[in-house]
């Protein structure tokens, strides 16, 4: 089990605020700024003034032994890592390695790969996730991973997985593209509906499609070159639809596990990539990664 370290922003009541506002990235009203990326305006979080702040660097640093020793964690997931000056992500990485030899450090890198290949941790993100989505081709897949494989050094492990909480869900976005497709076309709908035994049949080639996505991500990949950890979102077993995102009050359906076709997805799995029947751990929550021992010696950069 790994934690979500989180070092770009604090909640705007954190106490830090009041006793270290130097620690702090400041307004022109003298409050915390809030934090925006691109479209997306984060309002209730303080962005912390990270670069070159050493006794907020410290102070960070030793945030993430103190809680895997306390809870006996695995080691840390760390956000955004791309945006973190690289000296201060090595002495953190250093610091967890100390506490636990065999700690994971995986760094989140929704990013350009030219910007993940120095970042110094365990693994990074496979950036297969949207890819997956609209990828439907083998060529694009044979591309992207010879891509891969050349801008990481040699051995570096990357985690691979098709959906998560910053994206809508693959498999709704499947079913509702073939289910446009087949409305335009009777003799596929039926063809399909024969074999699924299912009406309408766009769930099961969601499902069909899901699976094939997640072959591709527990098989693909080098030894030798760039490795993919096999990573599952909670519900990515049985095709769960309800996204997960901060923002969606409803909790996952885990009784459409129990029903077809999520049986029949969960079985599925079990037989082929022998994987958990439900309630898989997600990406970044440590599901489905390689043990610690197969990961020492693939870092990116080494």
């Amino acid at each position: 089990m790994i934690f979500d370290l989180v070092l770009k922003q604090t909640s705007r009541d954190c106490p830090l605020i009041r006793t270290h506002p130097e620690w702090y990235e400041m307004d022109e009203h003298g409050r915390p700024k809030i934090n925006r990326i691109a479209w997306l305006v984060y309002s209730d979080v303080a962005v912390l003034d990270l670069p070159f702040n050493k006794p907020l660097q410290n102070y960070l640093s030793g945030i993430a032994p103190f809680w895997m020793r306390t809870c006996g964690l695995d080691g840390v997931r760390l956000d955004a890592s791309q945006t973190i000056d690289r000296p201060f992500l090595k002495l953190i990485s250093n610091r967890i390695h100390e506490t636990d030899p065999d700690a994971i450090v995986l760094g989140e890198t929704l990013c350009d790969l030219k910007e993940a290949v120095d970042i110094p941790v365990d693994m990074v993100y496979a950036l297969l996730v949207d890819f997956h989505r609209d990828a439907g081709k083998a060529r694009r897949y044979i591309d992207f991973l010879e891509y891969t494989s050349s801008m990481f050094a040699r051995r570096t492990v990357a985690l691979a997985y098709f959906e998560n909480h910053d994206s809508p869900r693959a498999t709704r976005i499947w079913r509702e593209r073939y289910g446009e497709r087949l409305s335009q076309d009777g003799d596929a709908r039926r063809w399909w509906r024969d074999r699924t035994k299912a009406d309408p049949p766009e769930r099961s080639m969601a499902l069909v499609r899901n699976l094939q996505a997640s072959v591709i991500d527990a098989t693909a990949g080098s030894g030798t070159h760039t490795n993919l950890a096999y990573g599952l979102e909670w519900g990515t077993t049985w095709g769960e639809e309800v996204e997960t995102d901060f923002e969606n009050p409803t909790l996952l359906d885990e009784e459409s596990a129990k029903e077809a076709p999520g049986t029949d997805m969960s079985r599925s799995r079990v037989r082929g990539l022998g994987g958990p029947a439900s309630g898989a751990s997600g990406a970044g929550r440590g599901g489905g990664l390689l043990p610690p021992e197969r990961l020492r010696g693939r870092r990116p950069g080494r």
